[in-house]
């Protein structure tokens, strides 16, 4: 007997997220929202069509490293496959860097835009979206320093031509970027664990350059093919102290800039994208900090990295949603189709409320982030994004994990054969737990910020809300950060004011609605903060409601079609 499983299939993402969409018009209002919404329909499409197989092959045709030619020659070739190459391409005319540069829709608003777009990009992207998170924060960084005094000579030309490139739009002219910073001795204590020295060249008078030459391993390198990158290295003149330094990858010849590729790493997931242990031999670079800053100004690139990471988290958890829905209208057992099995919408409706609560974390982050860029957020508001950096890296970045794990198990054993692309959710997902700092590391960030600004970041989170579900979380973290011992009790207070905050922004959205509330959102952020009660029936109609949708779930956004089978509530 011949049985065949039914195929999920992926519609357009943007139209398929709804609460993205009802998040974006009432974040941007109106006017603006009916500026990009056009847009963000045939990205969507796209992301759902020849992005989304551009993709799949670069996890089917993963990078490979070729140390030498056939002649014996070192060329530390790094063979990625056209797709790969094509995705370049969709970013610059995308415009996934140069939206948050350009500023199309004002200062404040267009980083978020930007950021939506870079949501329905990172899933289907075939880990493209790595390299451009360390795009976007190397722009970020070289756009603060040029504003600094003083910066002036060969470093700001050079600094000046490299953001002219990161924030291109022209596939031929754009470039991406790295993050040099971990280094055999591994950890987030990265000052600690530079080894790589930095001299001084030296000009035939004698007199310093402005050139340094950079000596050292990179354990571990992301985004490898990259045109630049910022790195860490050790000065003679800053006592051992680290500064950051400007390194163009290949010089003018095309050739590596003192690089030697040691091995590409073999990796539990992110298999797409080029990730090497290099040797830096003499590599030419120009210094940008000085006096041992070098760490304090990097985390500034750390500090866009961690949202794009919670982006890629958010989007994940949605996309597997969206696959496991779609399956479910389709896969049928017990003479039924998965989606009228109740336990089945149940699981369903639990990952649709993380998915939500995830989303919620990143557009307030963009929201904020597009203020604090334009010079206009308020005293509390750049206080609650510093904290919202490492809460929601920490809080999706576990999300992320489980929510693929639970939602590759909504296929059977389907989730488990890796011809269905299925597993690459849950390997790929890992690592987002990982990166830019582990949850530990994550923890003890809030736990910093909340020190180094004396309670006043904590205290402004509090005045952020003032519904008493969210206080009730806030106020048991505050007393663990109040302990004398504080950092082992960090982890379980930053988790409590993760879910707090995400569950405020749930409710602020979900109230905003006024008299054409809806009531899923109303729905997700109550089970957020509180769990699902009721009786079992009225529990499993709530679960369709968040799940497939209703006729009277949101009064005024009602664009998404309900599967065949789904009647109105």
């Amino acid at each position: 007997m011949n049985v065949t499983l039914p195929i999920p299939k992926l519609n357009n993402t943007f139209l398929q997220d709804e609460y993205l969409q009802r998040n974006l018009r009432r974040i941007f209002g109106d006017a603006r929202y009916s500026e990009v919404e056009s847009d963000l329909i045939r990205f969507g499409g796209d992301c759902a069509g020849p992005i989304l197989e551009a993709g799949r092959q670069c996890e089917l045709h993963p990078p490979y490293h070729r140390p030498y030619d056939a002649w014996g020659n070192r060329v530390d070739e790094i063979w990625t496959c056209p797709e790969w190459k094509g995705m370049h391409g969709i970013a610059a005319k995308e415009g996934l860097i140069a939206l948050a540069y350009s500023r199309p829709l004002g200062r404040e608003i267009s980083r978020l835009y930007q950021l939506a777009k870079l949501y329905l990009f990172a899933p289907s992207s075939g880990l493209y979206s790595c390299p451009l998170a360390m795009t976007d924060g190397a722009a970020f960084v070289i756009e603060k320093v040029l504003q600094k005094a003083g910066v002036d000579g060969r470093l700001k030309r050079e600094l000046e031509e490299a953001f002219s490139h990161l924030t291109s739009q022209n596939p031929d002219e754009f470039w991406t970027s790295g993050q040099w910073m971990t280094e055999r001795g591994g950890g987030s204590d990265v000052s600690a664990a530079t080894a790589t020295t930095a001299a001084a060249a030296v000009k035939d008078t004698g007199q310093e350059d402005e050139v340094w030459l950079l000596s050292g391993n990179k354990w571990f390198t992301s985004a490898t093919d990259a045109h630049m990158t910022f790195t860490l290295a050790r000065t003679p003149d800053t006592n051992g102290k680290v500064d950051m330094f400007y390194l163009k990858t290949r010089d003018q010849q095309g050739k590596l800039n003192g690089l030697e590729v040691v091995r590409l790493k073999d990796k539990l997931g992110t298999r797409q994208l080029p990730t090497a242990e290099m040797n830096l031999v003499n590599s030419q670079a120009m210094r940008v900090t000085e006096d041992g800053k070098g760490v304090g100004m990097i985390m500034n690139l750390a500090s866009i990295t961690r949202i794009h990471n919670t982006i890629s988290a958010s989007s994940g958890m949605r996309r597997i949603l969206q696959l496991a829905v779609d399956y479910s209208t389709k896969r049928e057992a017990f003479g039924r189709k998965l989606m009228e099995l109740p336990a089945h919408v149940a699981a369903l409706a639990e990952l649709e409320v993380e998915a939500r609560a995830s989303c919620s974390l990143w557009l307030e982050m963009g929201r904020l982030l597009g203020k604090v860029e334009a010079g206009t957020a308020s005293d509390d508001e750049a206080l609650v994004f510093r904290l919202l950096v490492p809460l929601s890296k920490l809080q999706t970045g576990r999300q992320g994990v489980d929510v693929a794990s639970k939602g590759i198990e909504l296929f059977g054993g389907a989730g488990y054969m890796e011809d269905t692309g299925l597993p690459a959710h849950l390997r790929d997902a890992q690592v987002l737990a990982i990166w830019e700092g582990t949850s530990n590391v994550q923890a003890l960030d809030v736990l910093r910020v909340i020190a180094q600004t004396n309670g006043a970041a904590l205290a402004a989170l509090r005045r952020r809300f003032s519904d008493s579900r969210v206080i009730s979380l806030i106020a048991p973290a505050e007393q663990l950060l109040c302990d004398e011992f504080p950092e082992p009790l960090a982890l379980r207070a930053a988790v409590l004011l993760g879910r707090a905050v995400s569950g405020g922004l749930m409710l602020e959205h979900a109230s905003y609605l006024g008299s054409t509330a809806c009531k899923s959102d109303m729905l997700a952020a109550t089970r957020w903060l509180e769990g699902s009660s009721g009786s079992g029936a009225q529990v499993h109609m709530d679960n369709i409601m968040l799940v497939y949708g209703g006729s009277n779930t949101c009064l005024s956004f009602n664009r998404m079609s309900r599967p065949e089978g789904v009647s109105a509530l």
